[in-house]
């Protein structure tokens, strides 16, 4: 077994990457996914040239852990999605920037968060803590893939219910099987 190269990782990841964003990988369910990685590890331009390097049986892990999950990282992370998804500009002044989970506060709006859907009670208290912290408005919570149960609308409505109670003005799906289905939570009177 030889260790792998910088250059062949670097190689492999960009074919994987280019891959994956053409198929939508974050709009994928876990089965899709996991039919995905074995069709790489099969693949001669990708398990094949990293068998080259390894045992056969830890390329499937590798490709996961360690080629994939910065892929995933990178989507999450992407701060021009989550305020496209919530119709803010992207030239927003930024004031500060959030991890874990991910968020902005800007200047003339206030707090946004976004993360994965199924960390929904995470994306709202975040926003609520940081918007109550510095005493801002919370321009909204953009919720990303993957969706699970949130294709039904009485779960996205529990999520929006509870955004409202918490005074989020918008809480975004970002699904790509609907597109960007926006939920206004401002009510008619504009509270």
């Amino acid at each position: 077994m030889r260790a792998l190269p910088p250059a062949v990782k670097k190689d492999v990841q960009a074919k994987l990457w280019k891959r994956a964003e053409a198929m939508d990988w974050e709009g994928m369910t876990v089965i899709e996914r996991a039919k995905q990685y074995t069709a790489w590890v099969t693949d001669a331009e990708i398990g094949g040239v990293l068998a080259g390097y390894m045992d056969a049986r830890k390329v499937h892990p590798y490709l996961k852990d360690t080629l994939m999950k910065p892929f995933a990282r990178a989507n999450v992370s992407d701060a021009g999605r989550a305020l496209s998804a919530l119709g803010l500009p992207a030239t927003a002044a930024v004031v500060e920037r959030y991890e874990r989970p991910h968020g902005l506060r800007l200047q003339q709006r206030g707090v946004v968060c976004w993360g994965k859907a199924d960390d929904w009670k995470l994306m709202l208290m975040a926003a609520h803590e940081r918007a109550f912290i510095k005493r801002v408005p919370i321009a909204g919570v953009v919720l990303l893939p993957p969706l699970t149960r949130f294709i039904q609308e009485q779960a996205r409505e529990l999520v929006e219910d509870a955004g409202r109670k918490l005074g989020i003005a918008q809480v975004a799906w970002h699904d790509p099987h609907d597109q960007l289905q926006r939920k206004s939570l401002i009510t008619a009177t504009g509270t």
